[in-house]
């Protein structure tokens, strides 16, 4: 992040939430804190996003972020923090769900100023304080293809990433090869992705020769290589794939082996597509309430 700007959220005075416990829920107004109340803030309550690695926002007392209504669930949603100071807005499972300027969620969102985040009946906007235009904000995203056969392998990579600012995309290759699906999806971008991650099992019978056929057609394409079926994978299967043109041979991410993971393991591999996009793997760090929360939902019925 380039700005110096503070992430914060804003609650209008005239919302249904206006002398209802803001004060007691965190939140301060410009006339009760004036040390971070320049002239031009307008009237209302604020709360600034900084000192945690995450808010929870809910009806519950052990949320960080509380407000009482039946219409917001204990623990409702989580407010995220990188190490780079970029927030993300994630819903909990909630019954009433989670909007991000009028749209439902149900991963991890980046926020940028001036996005409006609802909960229920509460309405909040976030901001960066100095009103930074977004486009300033944010280093350049990255793009992944994300080509998985798994429904739970793919939900856990798309979170992960997108919790890191990354954006997807996705084939399935349904009705045709995955060749000719990413022969047609790249004639029609003005940029190739960043990084294509694909499970094996979409590469049949022969994942290598895809792998070289790749490095001939589009050499600028990095290539990550997952298996969902296997937990280990021998050094020697990594060096034979690095040969044929890939970045790396990963464990992938079943939605059994997932809960049986650590956090470090889960971590290492992450570290492996942000080392391979050149992002800076220090934002490993807050993504463990995300985990958390994604177990969460893979655990349902």
């Amino acid at each position: 992040m380039i700005s110096t700007s503070v992430p914060q959220l804003f609650l209008q005075s005239e919302s249904l939430y206006a002398n209802k416990g803001e004060i007691d829920s965190g939140f301060w107004s410009p006339m009760t804190w004036m040390a971070r109340s320049p002239a031009a803030l307008p009237v209302g309550y604020y709360y600034s996003l900084v000192g945690k690695k995450f808010w929870l926002v809910g009806s519950g007392l052990d949320c960080t972020i509380v407000f009482n209504d039946d219409q917001i669930s204990s623990q409702h949603a989580l407010l995220l923090a990188t190490a780079d100071r970029d927030i993300y807005f994630c819903d909990l499972q909630s019954v009433n769900g989670s909007f991000v300027n009028d749209v439902s969620i149900r991963y991890p969102v980046l926020l940028r100023h001036g996005d409006r985040l609802k909960m229920g009946p509460l309405e909040v906007e976030f901001q960066y304080s100095g009103e930074v235009p977004g486009t300033q904000l944010f280093s350049a995203h990255k793009t992944v293809l994300l080509v998985q056969t798994q429904t739970a392998q793919y939900n856990i990579w798309q979170t992960l990433l997108q919790t890191c600012g990354v954006s997807i995309l996705e084939e399935s290759c349904a009705n045709q090869t995955l060749r000719e699906e990413i022969e047609a999806l790249l004639e029609g971008l003005s940029q190739p992705p960043d990084l294509m991650v694909v499970d094996l099992e979409a590469l049949k019978p022969n994942p290598y020769e895809f792998c070289r056929w790749c490095r001939v057609q589009y050499p600028g394409l990095k290539i990550i290589l997952t298996c969902g079926s296997r937990t280990d994978i021998f050094l020697s299967e990594k060096r034979w794939v690095r040969q044929q043109g890939a970045v790396d041979l990963l464990p992938g991410f079943s939605k059994e082996s997932f809960f049986s993971l650590s956090l470090t393991d889960v971590v290492a591999r992450f570290e492996c597509l942000l080392q391979a996009l050149e992002l800076p793997t220090s934002q490993v760090t807050s993504l463990e309430p995300v985990l958390r929360s994604l177990m969460h939902r893979l655990n349902l019925p």
